[in-house]
């Protein structure tokens, strides 16, 4: 874990928190706010694991009973409690855990992640169950991941040498991420055994243009 925490504090402290990024981050959030609401009310409660600076999750607090958020990394919760005392949210729990070791179980009505699983890549159907495990049955469970064929990933493809590594922005590890085709992430969804889709971010020119795929599961 401490390895994760400290590679995740530093990208926080750099370029992750940069304003080109942070921008497209926003940007990001309100196209996954519309993949959400439909299965929210006043009485829900949100988990985000990952949840970074928690730009989704708090645009979402006034809409339900309570949000949380998880992260590993100090720096970002930090970040994410900044935000949340500007908005002034009263209905945010930030808990600094970690994403393979999920602190609750059959509680919240939607658990999702915005780019997580693509980073523990070796372990994407254990922290797929992880997100399972702490909604409720009929809950949803909904995880964004980067499409492998878009200039996104071609990028990544290109700075995975050392020499070029230091124009990926976020993180100077090597093997930082996946990317994920539509067939790769049907076979975490199928590992659920339950109900599930793969599709696109919409408006889905959008999802393509930006490289998202989404899995979607009913517990």
């Amino acid at each position: 874990m401490r390895r994760d925490e400290t590679i995740w504090d530093g990208v926080w402290q750099t370029a992750a928190s940069g304003k080109v990024i942070t921008a497209l981050r926003e940007f990001y959030s309100s196209r996954l706010q519309n993949l959400i609401t439909p299965y929210i009310d006043s009485n829900s409660r949100i988990l985000e694991l990952g949840c970074g600076t928690a730009t989704l999750l708090l645009s979402l607090a006034p809409r339900v009973q309570e949000v949380v958020g998880l992260d590993i990394s100090s720096e970002a919760l930090k970040i994410a409690r900044a935000h949340e005392a500007r908005l002034g949210v009263a209905n945010a729990i930030f808990v600094k855990a970690d994403c393979r070791d999920v602190p609750y179980r059959n509680e919240f009505d939607v658990v999702y992640s915005a780019g997580l699983i693509e980073h523990f890549f070796e372990q994407d159907i254990d922290i797929a169950r992880q997100h399972l495990n702490a909604a409720k049955p009929g809950g949803r469970v909904i995880m964004s991941v980067p499409y492998m064929y878009t200039l996104h990933g071609l990028h990544y493809l290109l700075t995975r040498p050392k020499l070029t590594r230091r124009l990926w922005p976020w993180s100077q590890e090597r093997y930082f991420q996946k990317f994920y085709s539509r067939s790769s992430l049907r076979a975490v969804g199928k590992s659920a055994r339950l109900p599930f889709r793969v599709y696109f971010l919409r408006p889905w020119p959008v999802g393509l243009i930006l490289g998202i795929l989404v899995l979607e599961i009913q517990k």
